[in-house]
C-alpha cells in the first residue's frame, strides 16, 4: 500500500533540487520544503496532493515584518524607560500642587507664621498666653511653648526633615513624640504618630495626633490628640487669637 502511495505521488509530481513540474498541467508546481524560500515560491502556484489543493501566495508586508522576540524586547525595555523619563519630569512638588496640597515647604512656612503670642478666644484679659512661637535655630525650626512660665510647660519643636515637616512634642509625661505632616491644603495642617522616646508600649497613652486649622491670620484652632490603650482617649480643642 505504501508503495502504491509513494508510486501515485511520483506519478503526479516529479521533483528537481525542490521544484516539481504537474505532468497534466503546465503550472509550475511547488513542494512546502525547508529549502523554499519566498522567492522560489510563484505567486499563486497550487498544489494537489490526495485532493487536498493548496495555494502558495505571496506573504503580505505584514507578515515579512514580524518580530523576533529580542526585538519585542527591546521595544518593551524602550517604552518603560520614556514612561519613566515622563515620570521623572513630575516633580512632588508639582504632584502636590496639581492635588491642591501645600508641599512641605509651604506647610513649615504656615508654622512660622505663627510666631507671636496666642491667647485663648474665651479667656479673660488677665490670663496668660496658652502658647508662644518663636523661630531657633538659625530659623531652622519653630518652637512652640504651651501654658508658658507654668508648671506645665510644655514644647514643640516643629523643623524639616529633608522633604517631610515634622515636629517632636516635649510632654509633660516624660514621653517624646515625633509626629509627621500629612498631605493637605493652607487651612488644615494634620501631624501623625511616627515614633516616641521614653514610651514603654504601644498601648501606654501619649500624644498620639496634632493639629492646626488656620481661621485667619490672627485665628486658629489647635487640637491635640492623646491615644491610650491602642485608641483615641482623649481630644483637646484650643480656639486661639494672637495677640
Amino acid at each position: 500500500m505504501a508503495k502504491d502511495h509513494d508510486k501515485s505521488l511520483g506519478d503526479q509530481h516529479t521533483f528537481d533540487g525542490g521544484a516539481k513540474r504537474a505532468e497534466s498541467s503546465n503550472k509550475r508546481i511547488w513542494p512546502p520544503s525547508r529549502f523554499s524560500t519566498w522567492k522560489t515560491i510563484p505567486p499563486g502556484a497550487t498544489r494537489d496532493v490526495l485532493g487536498i489543493k493548496t495555494c502558495y501566495a505571496k506573504p503580505s508586508t505584514a507578515s515579512k515584518m514580524r518580530l523576533s522576540p529580542f526585538l519585542c524586547l527591546l521595544l518593551l525595555i524602550t517604552s518603560l524607560l520614556s514612561i519613566g523619563s515622563l515620570g521623572a519630569c513630575v516633580t512632588s512638588g508639582s504632584y502636590e500642587e496639581e492635588l491642591g496640597h501645600l508641599t512641605a515647604d509651604q506647610q513649615f512656612a504656615k508654622v512660622k507664621s505663627l510666631v507671636g503670642d496666642w491667647y485663648w478666644t474665651d479667656g479673660a484679659p488677665t490670663d496668660g498666653a496658652y502658647a508662644t512661637y518663636r523661630m531657633a535655630a538659625n530659623d531652622s525650626a519653630v518652637e512652640e511653648r504651651i501654658f508658658p512660665g507654668t508648671e506645665n510647660e510644655m514644647v514643640t519643636m516643629y523643623f524639616m526633615d529633608k522633604d517631610r515637616l515634622k515636629l517632636t512634642h516635649f510632654c509633660i509625661l516624660g514621653i517624646h513624640p515625633t509626629m509627621v505632616a500629612k498631605p493637605g491644603g493652607a487651612d488644615l495642617l494634620e501631624f501623625g504618630f511616627l515614633g516616641a522616646t521614653n514610651l514603654k508600649s504601644p498601648e501606654a497613652r501619649h500624644m498620639h495626633e496634632h493639629s492646626f486649622s488656620f481661621l485667619g491670620k490672627n485665628r486658629i484652632d489647635a487640637t491635640w490628640i492623646f491615644w491610650d490603650g491602642g485608641k483615641e482617649a482623649d481630644r483637646r480643642h484650643y480656639s486661639l487669637a494672637r495677640r
